[in-house]
């Protein structure tokens, strides 16, 4: 019987982070590309903006695609 250590990957919707947060969801994705400005120019090999954030969109009932 071997033991394997097993990692799970937690993830939050950027919809729920800005409830949590009480923030405008719009603001918060202004937001998110700011860090992703500073994390670009960052020297620093150990922080890297896809260490924090995955990139993706849906898609609403009229078809309009949203970040």
């Amino acid at each position: 019987m071997t033991n394997e250590l097993q990692t799970k990957v937690v993830t939050l919707d950027s919809r729920e982070v800005a409830e949590l947060m009480d923030k405008r969801h719009s603001d918060l994705l202004r937001d998110i590309e700011t860090y992703h400005k500073y994390l670009d120019k960052s020297q620093n090999a150990k922080l890297r903006f896809d260490d924090f954030f995955i990139e993706s969109a849906y898609q609403s009932g009229t078809g309009k695609a949203y970040k």
